[in-house]
């Protein structure tokens, strides 16, 4: 069969989508640019971009005091007080050579511009997947303001303000549960590598999303997951081997922050005689929820069911006690 090339007119067609694309993401990007100046610290984003620059530029320990000085004055300006969030870099190393490009950039707005325009096409595909995760298909009305309000709802902007990781992470779970559905597992396990960057966001449904995957001898997936880590870990050995007590040491201090949402906290201020217990009480029928609905969901046939209880982790993270802030809702 003789092989067909493309035609003029159809060349020139790709070229104006294209330029298009390309037209649509320079006004996307300046457009952020203009944001990230006037709204927001990017108070997420910061540790990391100013660790990885720290240790790129000025051979600085990346979870040191004084970088988080440097992003606590971005924040507040001034240095944080002894109750108020360190903002100390709080990502495991291996997992931070993956934000070494953003560091390049010398402009912290220009690279919270960039994350932000990353962050809101991964809003709009991260829609767009759990649609098709649930095996549902709306009229085209529906979709766009199903996708509009992704963007403009509170919790995404507030996350699209201070450069939460949690939209990116979110897709990277979905997409993780996407392959696994479509039998991608060595991809899927590669999913889940990164969405071990903040665990605080997505510790809970990537540990349903592993014993799913045990349950039903899906070895593929761990042996994705292994091979992602082993790299990571080897890249991140050759640059700063003596990473881990640093990084512990940052993580100990922004657990110890008294301004993180938790129910504890929120319902001890609220009922400070019984608020304590009345958040564990919380804590535990939702745990038993989540395991009562994850154990259905294992034995079943459906995917949609596990789509249903992995939606069910995602929103009952916050209220299970992990240090949380508003950005890390969307």
């Amino acid at each position: 069969m003789k092989k067909r090339f493309l035609t003029v007119k159809e060349f020139r067609a790709i070229l104006a989508v294209i330029f298009l694309v390309l037209v649509l993401a320079a006004g996307l990007l300046a457009l952020n640019w203009r944001l990230a100046g006037q709204f927001g610290a990017g108070a997420d984003f910061l540790p990391a971009w100013q660790g990885t620059r720290a240790f790129l530029f000025e051979q600085t320990d990346p979870y040191s005091r004084a970088v988080a000085g440097q992003t606590q004055l971005e924040v507040y300006g001034r240095a944080a007080h002894a109750t108020e969030f360190p903002y100390a870099l709080d990502i495991p190393f291996p997992l931070l050579v993956l934000f070494f490009p953003f560091a390049l950039l010398p402009d912290p707005v220009w690279a919270r511009a960039v994350w932000m325009t990353l962050s809101e096409l991964g809003l709009l595909l991260l829609a767009a997947l759990a649609l098709r995760l649930a095996g549902w298909e709306p009229k085209r009305a529906f979709m766009f303001l199903l996708l509009a309000f992704s963007l403009a709802w509170y919790y995404s902007l507030i996350a699209l303000a201070d450069g939460s990781f949690s939209i990116l992470l979110a897709l990277a779970l979905v997409g993780a549960l996407m392959s696994m559905r479509d039998f991608h597992d060595e991809f899927a396990g590669f999913l889940l590598a990164i969405a071990a960057m903040k665990w605080e966001v997505t510790l809970l449904l990537w540990l349903f999303i592993l014993l799913g995957a045990y349950s039903a001898k899906r070895w593929r997936v761990f042996a994705g997951l292994g091979m992602t880590w082993f790299l990571l870990n080897a890249v991140g050995f050759l640059f700063y081997p003596d990473w881990i007590w640093p990084y512990l040491r940052a993580v100990t201090a922004n657990l110890r922050a008294d301004d993180t949402f938790t129910p504890v906290l929120f319902l001890q201020k609220w009922m400070p005689e019984y608020g304590a217990r009345l958040a564990l009480l919380l804590v535990a029928v939702l745990l038993l929820i989540l395991v009562i609905e994850w154990f259905n969901a294992s034995r079943g046939k459906d995917f949609r069911r596990v789509a249903w209880v992995a939606a069910l982790a995602l929103a009952a993270t916050p209220l299970l006690g992990f240090s949380n802030t508003f950005a890390n809702l969307a």
